[in-house]
């Protein structure tokens, strides 16, 4: 079974969470699920464990969400993005954490895993501040 991308000319505007594939019966499938309608399986055959490791990646992230810096009811990040400076911190944040990687604590997945999160944070400052402000 192939499975190939349909590009942002045949499928209109889809936010990207709604992202549609093609089978080879020519069903369209929403990403994200195993199953296209017709009962086809399209779920993707990862070869670098990609699945189990977005798995990671959300379970670290919604641990940070119980971590002592989210206990008031607005994150510092709130008000560093809408003060125009989200790009800056979160770029910086990688930076960071990408120069940390192998020095401080060693090759360690703890960096791997922060700069994964801002570069997440920073696709939500693209997509909530600067895709917004370009139009």
């Amino acid at each position: 079974m192939s499975v190939r991308h349909i590009p942002s000319e045949e499928r209109g505007d889809i936010p990207a969470p709604e992202l549609q594939f093609k089978t080879e019966k020519g069903c369209k499938c929403r990403c994200g699920t195993n199953t296209c309608e017709c009962g086809e399986d399209v779920s993707v055959p990862y070869k670098f464990h990609e699945g189990e490791l977005l798995e990671e990646i959300k379970a670290y992230i919604d641990a940070t969400y119980s971590q002592h810096y989210s206990r008031t009811k607005f994150q510092a990040s709130e008000f560093i993005f809408d003060g125009g400076h989200g790009v800056g911190m979160n770029v910086g944040c990688i930076m960071k954490y990408a120069q940390r990687y192998g020095k401080k604590d060693g090759y360690n997945r703890k960096d791997i895993m922060k700069i994964i999160h801002y570069a997440i944070l920073l696709l939500y400052v693209h997509d909530e501040y600067i895709a917004k402000e370009s139009k």
